[in-house]
């Protein structure tokens, strides 16, 4: 729900995701680099970095170690076959705005530590609030239902 309501919030789950994607942790400061590059370098930003961050290690997807410094993933949770990944998928799409790839859902760095399964396709077609449609390069995309 988070990062459909707020873009700033789904703005920092995107760059923790990508940033731990390969390496399962990262630093504060990278994260609060990079926000202060699209939202300006001003306290409230990263104030407000910091809250959704404690936000996030509440909720249990992400740890704070070395004192906040260090920001380390959870461990993947398995969403396969549930109604839940239809409705993250769903947040996904009203924080990017746009529709996205079928093939490239589950690799988004927004939805960790889910990971959405081999069913993902079957899984989002039956969903109301989503709309798959093929683009002009046969690619499978997912929408918003109108």
């Amino acid at each position: 729900m988070a990062i459909a309501t707020y873009p700033f919030f789904g703005k920092v789950a995107e760059i923790v995701g990508r940033l731990t994607a390969l390496h399962g942790d990262c630093t504060s400061a990278e994260v609060h680099r990079r926000m202060a590059e699209i939202y300006g370098e001003r306290e409230g930003t990263r104030r407000m970095t910091n809250m959704v961050l404690q936000s996030q290690a509440d909720w249990g997807t992400i740890e704070r170690m070395n004192q906040g410094k260090r920001i380390v993933r959870s461990n993947e949770i398995d969403l396969h076959g549930s109604a839940v990944a239809a409705w993250l998928v769903e947040a996904c799409l009203r924080n990017a705005g746009h529709a996205m790839n079928v093939a490239n859902i589950d690799s988004a760095p927004i939805i960790y530590p889910f990971a959405l399964g081999s069913s993902t396709s079957y899984v989002l077609s039956m969903s109301r609030e989503l709309e798959m449609r093929v683009d002009s390069t046969g690619n499978r995309v997912i929408g918003l239902a109108n």
